[in-house]
């Protein structure tokens, strides 16, 4: 398999249509070329492109910066300036920035879930590229999670850095095919290129000859990428998701969490949707981030059947069960969240209120939220079909 990127920097016709232009480029630590090179660095040595200045995504060019609403500063490379786009400021292109080029190359590495924000800072690209007459090439790379899609469709009303367009939390699309699919449906007037990806099996997910390198630091492996859609949910609760751990994302817990009678109340309201992997009662103590130094009782996911894991389904009903079994734990976590100042966190995250209303009504069933996802997942898999480039 060759990335969008393996492709560009072997095939010199495409320099060309880029020699005299002011050239940006955006990426970080996990945009690396088979060889796991850095892919800006080989186009620096390797061509006569003119680079005049990057952009780095959340976490920072390095991708060293922990969780959310840590911002990461601009700084300098190679005597060009990295321009940070997540900022307490703004998490868009100024204008001052915007007048330095002409061209931008996007080469991210996405997690194939609508929380993740490189998905809101290429969309934010793209509209401010189309508003100021830049032209966008997108390089594009693999979706760990291939063509699967899960979890509602975000309310417009809830939109935020986490939540920038009306998709589903996982979107079962590439970065080359949701930027096609963003430009024709909001109509923006730019000129977008996407290199393919050549040899990609999309439904396998991701590559058995690719190296996964972490393009943040907690997404450090393929079954966390798995597990993300719907673990995420739990940065809205006051359930640790195993920040300051070496596990995260795939193992959560709390304090005294009765985790075996959890399991239990799993399977009874909906067994079905604890397929595709196994969960083992565990405990861990986070080195910082939610309940520090204190032992946790906890579960964690062993993924082990990605066509069949729903790991939104999975994490709806353990929250569900939660609820029930911990009556009078406080699971909500007020805001902040991700800049946005008044609504609640886990509203943002699953895109809308439903699932906090139905997680909190002891009278609502599995029926009544599985109606809603599976409406809205095969909406979304229809509007999004022509889109798809493999």
């Amino acid at each position: 398999m060759q990335t969008g990127f393996d492709r560009f920097i072997k095939n010199k016709n495409l320099w060309k249509a880029l020699e005299n232009k002011r050239l940006a480029y955006l990426g970080n630590c996990a945009s690396v070329s088979h060889q796991l090179d850095h892919s800006f660095q080989i186009l620096r040595q390797n061509t006569s492109l003119k680079f005049v200045c990057v952009f780095s995504p959340q976490h920072g060019w390095d991708s060293v910066e922990q969780a959310n609403m840590i911002p990461s500063d601009d700084t300098v490379l190679q005597n060009i300036p990295v321009f940070s786009l997540y900022k307490n400021e703004t998490r868009r292109m100024t204008s001052d920035q915007l007048n330095q080029f002409d061209v931008l190359l996007i080469d991210l590495q996405d997690v194939g879930c609508r929380i993740y924000t490189f998905v809101a800072t290429m969309l934010y690209a793209l509209e401010s590229c189309a508003e100021h007459n830049k032209e966008v090439w997108v390089l594009d790379r693999p979706n760990p999670v291939g063509r699967t899609v899960e979890g509602s469709i975000l309310n417009n009303n809830f939109q935020s850095v986490v939540g920038p367009w009306n998709l589903p939390m996982r979107y079962g699309l590439t970065l080359g095919e949701l930027s096609q699919m963003y430009v024709q449906k909001e109509k923006l007037n730019l000129t977008l290129q996407v290199i393919k990806i050549k040899n990609y099996k999309v439904n396998q997910g991701w590559p058995s000859d690719r190296t996964w390198i972490a393009p943040s630091p907690n997404m450090t492996d393929i079954e966390c990428a798995q597990c993300y859609s719907g673990t995420v949910l739990l940065e809205g609760t006051n359930i640790s998701e195993g920040r300051g751990t070496t596990f995260p994302l795939k193992i959560f817990g709390f304090p005294n969490m009765q985790s075996d009678k959890i399991i239990k109340t799993m399977i009874t309201l909906r067994e079905e949707w604890m397929k595709g992997c196994v969960l083992r009662v565990c405990s861990f103590k986070p080195v910082f981030d939610k309940f520090k130094d204190q032992i946790c009782s906890a579960i964690q996911i062993h993924v082990k059947n990605t066509a069949e894991f729903r790991p939104y389904r999975l994490i709806s009903l353990f929250l569900k069960s939660v609820k029930k079994v911990h009556s009078d734990f406080d699971w909500t976590l007020p805001p902040p969240y991700e800049y946005e100042y008044e609504k609640q966190p886990i509203d943002i995250l699953s895109g809308d209120s439903f699932l906090r209303e139905w997680i909190d009504n002891p009278n609502s069933a599995p029926e009544d939220l599985e109606k809603k996802l599976s409406t809205d997942e095969q909406n979304w898999k229809t509007l999004s079909y022509s889109y798809h480039l493999y």
